[in-house]
């Protein structure tokens, strides 16, 4: 999700140890290219072992498959594993994971705490629903293929998965990818303090990333022109293919520039929300809650985080591999550019973001990526460190939305429930489930607080899927005043 930008970038390369595979697609995008294809290995000397003693390589090759496609269980055999899965078990090893760390992929650039960067996998892999069509979502856990793997917006989540390749070695067919990732996200909010209902398990994996290649089509109008990207209408569920939900600087305007507007910005979120199918509360509660974790990465300017999967697995050169102060990582990361945490206590819960945007005049500036973001316009504020997108200020110049921020500034349980509610809709929202689905009783840190999930409790999450092609409103941006 664009407006959940925490994760860390590295350095990092792909690593051969099964020459075929990467043969194998490196001829298919090459072919495809016009390009002469490079039998040679793709790689780069990657050493050093992860969570359960598993080499590094080997979770890199888990994490991303490079044939494109994996082997998955069946229907009945993944339920029979499903019920055998020790959800206790995957609990501890996910919460242990959270506060490790590995030279691979250090957690300094998030605080120590790798929490933040899973609440980003776990919303980058479910943000693709759109309720237009249904289409999208994590179950099927598509975001290891290609093309959602090879999205700007999803630069360097192969990190993440790299770090989780570990826990699904352990747990086999019974830890579905969909699961491991959505779990992921969710077990780091819980440990953060943050609020979730009971994460339940069952989402069903795919065997390849076709199902998402509709996602990835270039945008048309109603009439099959083709759009600017920026300003995809429905069935799209993005305003931008490759981004998730939004342009964090503003609209794309008819220059293919952003314009740096938060009441337009506004148009944009409810646009694009509407399409995944929901409401102001939800939005306001997802966005803020989400960025109450984290921060954005954006360490230089004229320095890209390398190049995506696909063409990394075609050139032999290393995926997402930084170049901003020589390896890419902790206080050198560049992912979506912008640079800075939203609150000053990134890993832990708290409202503070709802009230620093009241509490604070806000001031657009050009960050250290070389993008447009917000810093406080009182440069000695005990928030002069914390920033904020364009797509973050529009919540305070839409009516609706700012009523959400005052009343989650003033009341923490108020938004510990609205968020709480808007992450399972997130995470729970399209795909295929089984029918041993199994959920935890109580989220860990919850103390019960928000209980058990009834039988048919989880069915109520699925926002209902409008007619593909239903009459969506589209966003008209206003054109440029003079001198702006």
């Amino acid at each position: 999700m664009v407006l959940l930008k925490i994760a860390t970038l590295a350095a990092v390369c792909v690593a051969a140890e099964q020459p075929d595979d990467l043969n194998l697609l490196q001829s298919s995008i090459q072919r495809e290219a016009g390009k002469p294809v490079n039998p040679g290995m793709l790689g780069c000397d990657i050493t050093g072992k992860l969570q359960f003693g598993v080499d590094v390589k080997d979770a890199m090759m888990l994490a991303d498959p490079p044939k494109n496609k994996d082997k998955v269980p069946g229907k009945g055999k993944y339920a029979k594993a499903l019920a055998k899965l020790d959800i206790k078990a995957v609990e501890k090893d996910l919460t242990d994971l959270m506060t490790a760390n590995f030279d691979y992929w250090p957690n300094d650039a998030d605080y120590n705490n790798y929490g933040p960067f899973f609440v980003r996998l776990a919303w980058h892999c479910s943000g693709p629903f759109r309720g237009t069509d249904g289409q999208g979502g994590c179950s099927g856990g598509r975001l290891r293929f290609e093309p959602e793997r090879s999205w700007p917006d999803n630069t360097n989540l192969d990190k993440a998965r790299t770090l989780l390749a570990p826990i699904k070695k352990k747990y086999g067919d019974g830890l579905s990818w969909g699961d491991l990732y959505t779990a992921a996200g969710s077990i780091a909010i819980q440990s953060m303090g943050g609020p979730t209902k009971p994460f339940c398990f069952g989402r069903m994996d795919d065997r390849d990333g076709k199902k998402s290649d509709i996602l990835n089509e270039p945008c048309k109008d109603p009439d099959g022109k083709k759009l600017l990207n920026g300003q995809c209408v429905g069935p799209w569920g993005q305003s931008t293919v490759g981004l998730i939900y939004v342009n964090p600087e503003g609209p794309v305007d008819n220059d293919g520039n952003p314009r740096v507007d938060p009441s337009l910005s506004a148009i944009d979120i409810q646009d694009s929300f509407g399409r995944m199918g929901m409401n102001a509360m939800e939005i306001v509660a997802l966005i803020g809650g989400g960025h109450a974790f984290g921060k954005v990465h954006g360490a230089c300017a004229d320095k890209g985080p390398g190049d995506a999967p696909a063409t990394a697995l075609a050139s032999k050169s290393c995926i997402w591999s930084g170049t901003c102060g020589g390896d890419g990582k902790g206080a050198n990361t560049v992912s979506s550019g912008f640079e800075g945490p939203w609150t000053n206590n990134p890993t832990k819960w708290d409202n503070d973001f709802f009230k620093g945007l009241l509490e604070e005049k806000w001031e657009k500036h050009k960050g250290p990526g070389g993008h447009w973001q917000w810093q406080t316009a009182n440069r000695t504020s005990t928030r002069k460190t914390n920033i904020r997108l364009t797509s973050d200020m529009a919540l305070v110049h839409n009516p609706v939305y700012k009523a959400m921020v005052e009343m989650f500034a003033k009341d923490q349980n108020t938004l510990d429930n609205a968020f709480a509610h808007a992450w399972q809709q997130l995470t729970e929202a399209g795909g295929t489930w089984s029918t041993a689905r199994k959920c935890q009783e109580i989220p860990i840190n919850m103390n019960g607080k928000f209980g058990k999930p009834g039988p048919k409790d989880w069915a109520a999450w699925f926002p209902r899927p409008a007619s593909a092609t239903q009459s969506l409103p589209t966003l008209t941006i206003p054109p440029h005043p003079q001198g702006n």
